[in-house]
């Protein structure tokens, strides 16, 4: 019986009717709309910042890596965007539908124009506080919850790609970077990449062409692990001797974006001791985890000013070992 009164209000919850009538009202409703337009221009100024980034890069792994990176946070703003755009455009056609036929009553019947400078006047107004609809259809957090944890997955994504790729590169293109991290790894750890100090595996060698100068970084790369904050932070210094000046609330932050990504990706969002104890994030084991929009928002920055500090290191590498 409790058990059907549970779901039976958990039911009431996701189905409950939306208020609009407290649209333009609500002090929750114009928060939520707030921390959005902010989210919006974080990512915005992440894509402007990089940009002025790519664009003074010298090396060509930097400005390579930089490129791509471009594209995923393409993507992570056309994800931020995707409800606000739904929602503008069917206000719009709505809204555009109602005056049209308004437009024509008055103008067949009353013999009166409509204003075209009203109207667009009017859909701007509306526009600023569309997201307000859309929260106010969200009683329950069932839409905004997995928008949020997608948008948070892409964000880790174009960090640890970056990473990845950009210390791959590096490597490939400087044989200097390859030799420095082949000499730091142990027997042991050659064994399974097939390539350590004292020894070079045929095969490998072959499908190389038996020239792994243009390749080091390739090879080299499945013995760190790019999906692990203090995992690229080691593989950036074996290789550059430094992991970039990044601040502490950025690190931090990171390292709880890691988490995050992974009890995502892994237990759908619910909470275990283990994330609890790790993140001192307040949820409680066994609850499903509802990101706010500032901390998404926080999320952006520090991946984006971390990307940014690991370009900063393998450009300035470049430069000084010309």
């Amino acid at each position: 019986m409790r058990n059907q009164t549970s779901n039976s209000q958990s039911s009431r919850n996701v189905s409950a009717e939306p208020d609009f009538s407290k649209l333009g009202k609500s002090k929750r409703l114009a928060k939520q709309n707030k921390d959005y337009l902010e989210l919006f221009s974080i990512v915005e100024k992440s894509r402007q910042g990089l940009i002025g980034e790519q664009a003074r890069l010298k090396s060509k792994p930097g400005k390579e890596s930089a490129k791509l990176l471009l594209r995923q946070l393409d993507l992570i703003f056309h994800i931020v965007s995707l409800p606000y755009l739904i929602l503008i455009t069917m206000e719009g056609y709505a809204k555009g539908y109602v005056k049209g036929q308004m437009s024509v009553f008055k103008e067949v019947f009353l013999g009166v124009k409509s204003n075209p400078e009203i109207t667009e006047n009017e859909f701007e107004k509306v526009a600023k506080e569309t997201m307000q609809r859309f929260f106010a259809l969200d009683v329950s957090g069932q839409l905004s919850r997995p928008w949020l944890f997608a948008t948070t997955l892409y964000i880790w994504t174009a960090y640890e790609c970056l990473a990845g790729d950009l210390w791959a590169a590096s490597l490939n293109h400087a044989t200097k970077l390859g030799h420095r991290v082949l000499n730091s790894l142990s027997g042991e750890d050659g064994e399974h990449t097939g390539l350590s100090r004292r020894h070079i595996d045929v095969g490998l060698a072959a499908r190389h062409g038996f020239d792994l100068r243009k390749s080091l970084g390739s090879i080299l790369k499945p013995k760190f692990n790019f999906s692990d904050f203090d995992g690229i932070q080691t593989a950036y210094q074996q290789a550059f001797g430094t992991c970039g000046a990044l601040s502490d609330q950025y690190r931090k932050t990171l390292k709880e974006l890691e988490e995050v990504r992974h009890l995502i990706v892994h237990r759908g969002g619910v909470a275990d001791a283990k994330f609890v104890k790790v993140t001192k994030m307040k949820i409680k084991p066994n609850k499903t985890l509802s990101l706010q929009l500032p901390q998404v928002g926080l999320y952006m920055m520090s991946a984006t000013m971390g990307c940014v500090s690991l370009l900063h290191v393998v450009d300035e590498w470049f430069i000084e070992n010309k």
